[in-house]
């Protein structure tokens, strides 16, 4: 089972080439065997700061709706005909409890629930020393593409 839950880690990486994952410079860095937990880190820079010199709040929101959307695309993936679907974010909420300058950022993603077309999400971005920095909930819809 390692060997497939790397393989998904290696899956999630690559997709990062001439995009917005590219831009936060986004790694994923472990997913559970169960497939109920990502987790995902990004370096904090002068480019991602806000005018104050804090963590702009929309990184944190980005950071948080690509590791659970990334979540939902693992589990909807060990499915049969999963290339017949897509994932959508369509509704993330976001509580702020701390700031931060500098550092490593991380955000774990973990199913709450997982249903056909619908899975509830919740994030927790933490930096190096666990410090909560944002909790976030969020549903992904999972639509079968036409």
């Amino acid at each position: 089972m390692k060997k497939k839950t790397n393989s998904f880690l290696n899956e999630l990486n690559k997709l990062k080439k001439n995009n917005f994952l590219c831009i936060i410079n986004i790694r994923f860095i472990f997913i559970s065997e169960n497939k109920k937990l990502l987790i995902a880190k990004i370096p904090i820079n002068k480019k991602i700061l806000n005018p104050f010199g804090y963590l702009h709040g929309g990184v944190t929101n980005s950071l948080s709706e690509t590791v659970g959307c990334s979540l939902s695309f693992i589990n909807i993936k060990s499915e049969k005909n999963y290339k017949k679907f897509n994932i959508f974010n369509i509704e993330i909420s976001t509580n702020h409890v701390h700031h931060i300058k500098n550092g490593i950022l991380f955000a774990k993603a973990e199913i709450l629930h997982k249903g056909k077309t619908i899975h509830l999400v919740k994030v927790k971005v933490f930096n190096e020393k666990k410090i909560l920095i944002s909790f976030c909930k969020m549903t992904n819809l999972v639509l079968y593409k036409n």
